[in-house]
């Protein structure tokens, strides 16, 4: 199926720019950002979450979460990480490969923020990077943070060890955050999986944790949209967050499924970047929770 680019409208932004494969879509703004403001069935519904009142604005003097798919430094900052980015972004638009690129630099961060978005097989790939343009190194990880619609319930592979002479040994760390309680009524525990069901949620809340093929699945009306970070787990490398590669953060609003790179010490011009696919899945909205799970397990 052919790949097409195309330069559009959306929910008020102007200046946006639309990727396709075949009944496919994805439409990144270059007004504010850059952010990743709609991925589905052409002519269906978003995937991701917009929050209405946010829609189609620019200039504002304030930081605003807008929802999408967006690139953030790890780990969060309370000042660096809420930098606006409410102005208009460059764009790079490669006709040869098929591909959109999405830039900000000088923002105050001393980080250039780019999103990079091609297609392979009928899935997006999204390509996160952060490059230093400060004159001293800095130490952090791109971060792709995609902002899914709420009503659905997120499927969190936990893969376990199987080696039958570790067996008296932990084999799994889940991080939490401060906020982070696990009496919350959204999390559903299994013993390969962690399920979190959005619309049960009552406050904000966060996990994190370390697999060697970080893979993320959200399971919203009669689709499945799964995210998979690109290249295994390399052992050696260091990450954010007591060493988490992958993250879930949810509100009663949306949920966030997070891949991380790894946590990098940057010379000045020095980049880090990670790479996600990005797809969707039609099933039986009927369809048992165990059922879904076995589905996203042998993906």
């Amino acid at each position: 199926m052919g790949t097409n680019i195309a330069k559009t409208e959306m929910f008020g932004w102007k200046n946006c720019y639309s990727l396709s494969a075949g009944n496919l879509e994805m439409v990144a703004t270059a007004d504010i950002g850059p952010r990743i403001i709609f991925f589905g069935e052409k002519g269906g519904p978003n995937m991701l979450k917009i929050y209405e009142d946010q829609a189609g604005r620019s200039g504002d003097q304030k930081w605003l979460v807008y929802g999408g798919h967006r690139v953030w430094a790890a780990p969060e900052d309370p000042v660096l990480s809420y930098i606006p980015d409410n102005d208009s972004v460059d764009v790079i638009i490669n006709d040869e490969e098929k591909s959109i690129r999405l830039i900000r630099s000088n923002d105050g961060s001393g980080l250039q923020k780019s999103i990079e978005l091609r297609v392979d097989d009928n899935k997006f790939i999204i390509c996160n990077k952060l490059m230093n343009e400060r004159n001293v190194p800095v130490r952090t990880a791109s971060w792709g943070l995609t902002s899914c619609a709420p009503g659905g319930v997120a499927i969190l592979p936990l893969i376990r060890n199987t080696d039958e002479d570790l067996l008296l040994r932990s084999d799994f760390s889940l991080n939490l955050w401060n906020y982070t309680d696990l009496g919350e009524p959204s999390f559903e525990w299994h013993k390969n999986v962690l399920c979190v069901h959005q619309d049960r949620c009552l406050a904000p809340q966060k996990v994190g944790y370390s697999i060697e093929k970080p893979i993320l699945a959200y399971k919203l009306g009669d689709n499945l949209i799964v995210k998979k970070k690109i290249g295994a787990t390399n052992p050696d490398f260091e990450y954010p967050d007591r060493n988490s590669n992958t993250e879930v953060y949810f509100n009663p609003d949306l949920i966030e499924l997070e891949f991380l790179s790894e946590w990098k010490t940057l010379l000045p011009g020095e980049y880090v970047f990670h790479e996600e696919e990005l797809s969707l899945i039609r099933i039986d909205d009927r369809e048992s929770i165990n059922s879904v799970i076995n589905l996203v397990l042998n993906l």
